[in-house]
């Protein structure tokens, strides 16, 4: 059993080497950072802002038209067609408040 723990202990010691090794080796340019900044943009623009406002105004007359006769997965569409308009419109509707947001890369 000692044994084994010693080779286990061996075994991490190696790995977490290798870990750092390989961290320390990167650069802080990576090939598909200038793709993910075109579309960090793209998320916050007002073309995303206008579907949010539309999928917010769809959900909210979908569920005040049909109301208690909606069945259980066109309410789920609904309310998650609210909730992706506000995910969508939150940054601009922030933003007109003075409060900063930013888009995690």
């Amino acid at each position: 059993m000692n044994r084994r723990r010693t080779v286990l202990l061996a075994g991490l010691l190696v790995l977490a080497a290798l870990c750092g090794a390989a961290d320390a080796n990167t650069s802080n340019v990576l090939p598909w950072d200038g793709t993910m900044k075109i579309i960090a943009d793209s998320l916050t623009g007002p073309v995303v802002y206008a579907l949010g406002l539309l999928f917010i105004v769809a959900g909210f007359v979908g569920v005040a038209f049909a109301g208690a006769e909606m069945s259980g997965w066109i309410r789920w569409v609904s309310i998650a067609a609210i909730l992706l308009g506000m995910v969508g419109a939150a940054p601009n509707v922030l933003n007109t408040f003075g409060v900063k947001t930013f888009l995690v890369p």
